[in-house]
């Protein structure tokens, strides 16, 4: 009785808490310092970007402004206009150029037959082009108009939805006089069931430097001191010229080139050289990891179809049978092994997907996250593998059954806990 009073108190204030955020006034919430002006005079921009039409959803904040006519601005970002790129030191023009950036000297730029950016180099191939992602808002107070939240009038990435992507979202001016871009990098946790930002200041860096030289279109530098992403010393100011429009090339990572060229080696799992500890390695360590490699694979071979479509088919599979393999590999390896290969092989997938998207080395709550997954993982084969050793009613069989029931309620608050933000 007592549970169902909870419940239902908590029901309440859950639908006090949204109803109060659905029947608000967004005026209320609209913010009243900390702006920024694009052009002098003609308007004011708060320089964040929000969850909802509130300050209160303030996320990430605006790093890049473009200062032009924001359907130029579009066909900079979205490689919409007509190119004519040249290679450094040759006579004739090319359809291709070389991007001198950083680790990247042998890669080279070609635009598609649809105006697609693609980069090639040695075992990397991106392709730049429009994306799904959460709705963002800013707020402006045009000159002589009516102050209002705008939504993101397009998004770009390069790379993977549900793997490591550079990703951009662009909000134009009412009157069309500015874009205000925000760009990161991010990657698809499998956990949290959305992406995680890795950076900023660095997206911020890469796009400045592609713009730099550039015809048509001028660098300023970085103004409005305070604002823009954080330690870079304020937004990247940028004019397109009254020539010429060139496509321009959104950067990849830094270390996205060398971290693509990783493979993933394929196990084998005969009987024939490989013991159980290998399978039971195999199994849940490769589960996970095709996980990953999967959403990628799907999001490229079928890109009209909504990412979170793929996530959620997939998700079932780390949830439900990263479990499934550590209960029924572990059963044939011995308590200590099997808790033992388990967590060990679980860290090193957990390793290598970081690699593979990019992240570097991970901060100490995500650390500990994946490592309280692995150990509730090594607990469940440990118990698997004590319950199929002993007889029926035995001690052992009892002390199985209990490890395994203490594993399952440890790996779904590992579950909960990053996928509600606990």
């Amino acid at each position: 009785m007592r549970l169902g009073w909870a419940v239902a108190l908590v029901a309440t204030v859950a639908c006090l808490a949204v109803g109060g955020g659905a029947f608000g006034v967004a005026d209320a919430d609209a913010p009243t310092r900390a702006f920024i002006e694009p052009a002098d005079g003609e308007s004011r921009l708060w320089p964040y970007t929000s969850k909802r039409r509130s300050t209160d959803g303030k996320t990430l904040a605006i790093n890049v402004l473009v200062r032009g006519d924001t359907a130029r601005a579009r066909q900079v970002l979205t490689r919409e206009a007509a190119v004519d790129w040249e290679r450094a030191n040759v006579a004739e023009p090319s359809g291709d150029a070389s991007v001198p950036l950083p680790g990247m000297e042998d890669i080279d730029v070609d635009t598609g037959p649809q105006g697609n950016l693609s980069v090639d180099g040695p075992a990397i191939h991106l392709t730049w082009a429009a994306t799904h992602g959460a709705l963002r808002y800013t707020y402006v107070d045009p000159a002589g108009g009516r102050a209002r939240w705008l939504e993101q009038d397009f998004q770009l990435h390069a790379g993977t939805y549900l793997g490591t992507r550079q990703h951009v979202r662009a909000f134009g001016a009412p009157d069309g006089a500015w874009t205000a871009v925000q760009v990161h990098a991010e990657w698809w946790d499998w956990f949290r069931l959305r992406h995680t930002v890795t950076s900023t200041r660095g997206s911020q860096e890469l796009l400045e430097e592609d713009l730099a030289d550039e015809p048509g279109v001028r660098v300023r530098g970085r103004n409005f001191s305070g604002y823009g992403s954080r330690g870079a010393g304020g937004i990247t100011v940028v004019d397109l010229l009254a020539l010429a429009l060139p496509a321009v090339a959104l950067a990849v990572g830094r270390r996205t080139d060398s971290l693509r060229r990783r493979a993933l080696e394929v196990v084998r799992t005969g009987d024939d050289w490989v013991g159980d500890e290998l399978r039971l390695a195999a199994g849940v360590g490769g589960l996970y990891l095709g996980v990953r490699l999967a959403g990628m694979a799907l999001e490229t071979i079928l890109p009209w179809i909504h990412p979170k479509l793929f996530a959620a088919v997939l998700y079932p599979v780390v949830a439900l049978g990263v479990p499934a393999m550590a209960y029924r590999q572990g059963s044939a390896v011995g308590p200590l092994r099997a808790f033992g290969v388990t967590v060990a092989a679980l860290l090193v997938a957990f390793a290598a997907d970081f690699a593979v998207v990019g992240v570097g080395f991970p901060g100490p709550q995500l650390v500990q996250h994946r490592v309280g997954v692995a150990l509730a993982a090594g607990l469940l084969a440990a118990g698997a593998s004590a319950r199929a050793a002993g007889a029926p009613g035995s001690r052992r069989r009892r002390i199985g059954s209990a490890l395994v029931g203490i594993a399952l309620l440890a790996w779904l608050v590992s579950l909960a806990v990053p996928l509600f933000g606990l």
